[in-house]
């Protein structure tokens, strides 16, 4: 998870050997205010200071989740301004997000379980008020048209960030 927060990356587009009976770390860093915009960059050479693991971005060709606006569009209402999102694993609530927002919380919150690509083409800020219900596979798939939107399973091309253990 560390790499995660320094890489900015999901789970879902990292690589890594498993290392069974690896040792666990828990690792607190403080940053004083006028330094905290460098933080990932703090946290990626303290993480090779410290564990020495190779980290290279990669493309790889892998199944991913394309979420696209249907023909129909996109039906959600337009937001002016950004404001904080609220967010678990059945739901996603926020006034102005953007679709790569919401392709951000699929992927983040393990919905899809692999990486997802916004292909909407769209800029817009919405107001998004979406909940499925996880027990009932067809309910994403629902709410997501309700919204204007589909996904769909694809071959692609993705920057993986595939880490090495020190040799």
């Amino acid at each position: 998870m560390l790499y995660q927060e320094a890489f900015n990356t999901s789970v879902f587009r990292m690589e890594y050997p498993d290392e069974e009976g690896a040792e666990s770390y828990c690792v607190g860093i403080i940053v004083p205010e006028p330094e905290a915009k460098h933080i990932d960059d703090r946290l990626r050479d303290s993480l090779n200071h410290y564990f020495g693991w190779k980290a290279d971005w990669r493309p790889k060709n892998i199944e991913v989740w394309v979420l696209s606006a249907i023909e129909e569009g996109i039906t959600l209402p337009a937001a002016d301004t950004r404001q904080p999102c609220q967010a678990a694993g059945d739901h996603f609530s926020s006034p102005g997000a953007t679709m790569a927002d919401f392709a951000a919380y699929l992927e983040g919150f393990g919905i899809a379980g692999m990486p997802v690509l916004d292909e909407t083409a769209d800029g817009q800020r919405y107001q998004i008020d979406f909940s499925f219900e996880p027990e009932n596979s067809n309910s994403l798939l629902e709410a997501l048209e309700r919204m204007g939107l589909e996904v769909k399973k694809e071959r692609r091309s993705v920057d993986m960030l595939v880490l090495s253990p020190p040799k």
